[in-house]
């Protein structure tokens, strides 16, 4: 159980005296003026780039987490300031979420049919601080005690200020790449991200415990923006149908449920970033680059307080060491709002049961509430979560009767949690689970049709794991095609769709290799220290793909070793907390059923997955690593596990394939690379398509319009556009207007996925120059009629 710091009774104690006392009266009134001027900015049209956005968030934010937290003194107590201040933001986005809800649907029936609209947000969320703030104040102190100083010494501060650093460079290094500079910054600043895990973790004994969560949200935040910056619009894969869904609700200024459409169906992208533009102002897709980054980076911080909970300090940084590092988080999940909120209320879910200190009733009540923000921020995480608690729940007799194998050895010492409290992991969380997911989805969405057609595609599947998948997360396939198979069959699909009616489409020959060659994969150039380390070019190329092959598959060997020594340990059993282990063998056993069921990874991959199982599976990853290296007894185990995750964090950050060279370039390092060319929004496109919307909404029937692949993704975010999505040539629709994006007219290839492999053919654009005119082209987007 970690221990309870109050930081006032700190900083008045450990000889800096620096604490300022408040007036309650004073209080409130500067959370009346933080609230109050954006809103009389705005109402009045100021708008300073920037300054407005920054003031719009925090007078929105900044007044509902403190009062949630006082609140949540006032109800519960928790005693533990950082894991309050978690719960508070999130609690905070539940009921931001909630309150939009309940405008949508009570204003409308008053005759304001737009009641996302700024003026009836600003009505409910104003409403909302007046409700939080009665029930505060009657627990508020007449004086508010505020430390000013923490009293920390050079380690904290040189920590700190590595963190703090870190984040500027995310930024800056993310800016010059946008601006046609190198990656360097950037590399170097995986380089400080590295150096500053590993001081933290050197120095664990000694660090302040107020400054190690600090530390770790300032390096979550700074790899997050690494990536979520890149561009100046709105650059990734998901975020682009994210980006339309809550483009649209700002549009209209009200929320509709769908039932066809999944992401309509998360307030998370749709009410909350509407609800976020009101009080901002921003430019819409630096809400999903910027803010929503910064709720997210609380993850990593979610992770070390599970792991302190349920293990140990040393395996808490172990973990959040492999939660950072998996590939997961720097490349996808800035790319996948609903998700990252999704994933922040199921950690935060979690870490609320295993908190034993407090009674069981008022853990249950506060897990419906976040349990509910789960559901509502992304249906696909709360099926996961539904999954794992239902294994959980059936593998408990399992567990319980195990063999008490492996009983010699080491057990944590830093604070372990006790294991005999009450259970709190019960059949009720199960139905709560359903209860939220049965209202939401039949009462609001109506959407489990497309939930259960999943699952027979699913069974259908069954054993066939996406080379996709294989290649990101090292997962073991039960079977899988070659990828000459998977060419052979794509060639076969696409020339089936003219054999359908051939009339419709213009004349083209049939796809082959001998039309559209297959492209190899971009590749960073091998370096001097790359020839120089592996004595060839071929040795670098070969020392990253050996060091990529280690980091895909070492994390699941060390998540097996780990689970065992967990399993057949009666010791470990006693001393780890009872509930986070058998949820975490229902995460594990859901990832092992995707693998064996593929296609119901198709909408939540099992990178995904993996990288929510590591708010629970990460400790069990780090004990794995230390029972491997040197045995449990040895005092050097646990420098040599950490020293292992920042090795194989060092290759899936990119941080070794770009100083050495010879590996595929990653979208936060490089203007290149598959994920560049693929992902990357380029003001040309945003040029082009906009001429092309304009143009279209001028004729009369709308024009049959079709969009390559990639940019018919990233025009998604765009908005206005309405068209079909050009697979190949032979897709072409006589009449239609064609618009090809960058990696058609620049590079001269496109990509296709199929049976998971993701596969870059050439592309034929003399089929197009031949049998239609071209219209527009601005150097990089070209369009043809």
């Amino acid at each position: 159980m970690p221990k309870t710091t109050d930081l006032t009774a700190r900083a008045a104690g450990n000889g800096s005296g620096a604490v300022l006392y408040l007036k309650r009266a004073h209080v409130l009134v500067w959370l009346g003026t933080v609230a109050a001027l954006p809103q009389l900015l705005l109402l009045g049209g100021a708008h300073v780039p920037i300054l407005t956005p920054a003031l719009g968030l925090a007078g929105l934010l900044g007044p509902l987490i403190f009062l949630v937290y006082r609140l949540s003194g006032r109800l519960w107590g928790w005693r533990e300031w950082g894991e309050r201040i978690i719960l508070s933001v999130l609690f905070s986005l539940l009921a931001l979420m909630l309150v939009g809800l309940v405008a949508d649907t009570i204003l409308p029936h008053l005759g304001l049919t737009h009641p996302l609209n700024t003026g009836p947000v600003f009505a409910f969320t104003d409403l909302l601080d007046l409700v939080l703030a009665l029930g505060a104040v009657r627990d508020m102190p007449s004086r508010l005690a505020v430390p000013l100083g923490l009293g920390w010494g050079w380690r904290e501060r040189s920590c700190v200020i590595l963190a703090v650093g870190s984040v500027t460079m995310a930024a800056l290094g993310a800016t010059r790449l946008n601006n046609g500079g190198g990656g360097g910054l950037t590399t170097f600043d995986i380089g400080v991200v590295l150096v500053s895990l590993g001081l933290v973790f050197l120095w664990r004994q000694s660090l302040d415990e107020a400054a190690v969560p600090v530390v770790i949200y300032g390096l979550a935040l700074a790899l997050l923006l690494m990536t979520s910056l890149r561009g100046w619009f709105t650059t990734g894969h998901d975020i682009q149908h994210e980006m339309e869904v809550f483009l649209n609700t700002a549009a209209r200024g009200r929320w509709s449920p769908s039932s066809t459409d999944g992401y309509n169906s998360c307030l998370s992208i749709t009410i909350l970033p509407t609800i976020l533009l009101r009080w901002t102002r921003a430019f819409p897709p630096y809400l999903y680059k910027v803010a929503f980054q910064g709720f997210f980076a609380q993850g990593a911080v979610l992770v070390y307080y599970l792991g302190r909970r349920i293990s140990s300090q040393t395996l808490a940084l172990l973990s959040v060491t492999f939660f950072l590092g998996f590939v997961a988080y720097l490349e996808d999940m800035p790319m996948l709002n609903r998700q990252e909120l999704g994933m922040l209320f199921f950690g935060a879910a979690i870490l609320v049961l295993v908190s034993n200190e407090y009674p069981l009733r008022s853990r249950h009540r506060v897990f419906a509430l976040l349990a509910t923000g789960i559901v509502i921020s992304h249906y696909s995480t709360s099926y996961f979560t539904l999954a794992a608690f239902f294994i959980a729940l059936l593998a408990r007799p399992i567990v319980a009767r195990l063999p008490r194998f492996l009983d010699r050895g080491w057990s944590p010492k830093d604070d372990p949690c006790p294991s005999r409290p009450e259970r709190a992991l019960k059949w009720r969380l199960v139905a709560i689970l359903v209860l939220v997911i049965g209202v939401w989805n039949l009462a609001v969405n109506q959407a489990f049709s497309p939930l259960k057609t999943e699952l027979i595609n699913g069974l259908k599947g069954y054993g066939q794991t996406g080379a996709s998948t294989v290649a990101q997360t090292g997962i073991i396939s039960l079977h899988r095609k070659s990828q000459q198979q998977a060419l052979n069959d794509l060639f076969a699909s696409l020339a089936a769709v003219r054999a359908h009616r051939p009339s419709a489409y213009i004349p083209s020959p049939p796809p082959s290799a001998a039309v559209s060659p297959q492209i190899p994969a971009d590749m960073l150039p091998v370096t001097a220290l790359g020839r120089a380390v592996g004595g060839s070019e071929h040795g670098a190329n070969l020392i990253n793909r050996l060091w990529r092959l280690v980091a895909a598959f070492g994390l699941q060997l060390l998540l097996g070793v780990g689970m065992l020594r967990l399993l057949l340990s009666h010791r470990f059993r006693t001393v780890w907390n009872t509930d986070a282990l058998l949820i975490a063998v229902g995460v594990g056993t859901v990832l092992v059923v995707q693998v064996a069921v593929p296609a119901a990874t198709s909408d939540y991959g099992v990178g995904r997955s993996l990288q929510q199982a590591l708010f629970l599976l990460g400790p069990v990853a780090g004990l794995g690593a230390v029972s491997l290296l040197g045995g449990l007894r040895s005092r050097r185990a646990p420098e040599a596990a950490a020293a292992l995750s920042l090795g194989l964090f060092a290759s899936t950050s990119g941080f070794v394939p770009q100083l050495i060279g010879g590996y595929g370039p990653q979208l936060q390092l490089n203007n290149a690379g598959d994920y560049y060319d693929q992902l990357y929004l380029h003001p040309q496109d945003v040029a082009g398509v906009t001429w092309l919307v304009d143009l279209a909404n001028q004729s009369t029937p709308y024009p049959d319009i079709q969009v390559d692949n990639a940019l018919f993704g990233l025009a998604r975010s765009l908005g206005g556009l309405r068209a079909f999505n050009l697979d190949y040539p032979a897709d072409v629709h006589r009449d239609a207007y064609v618009i090809l994006g960058y990696t058609n007219t620049t590079d001269d290839k496109s990509a296709f996925t199929s049976d998971g492999y993701e596969i870059w053919l050439k592309y034929p654009t003399s089929i197009l120059n031949s049998a239609k005119n071209l219209i527009y082209t601005n150097g990089t987007v070209a369009v043809y009629r």
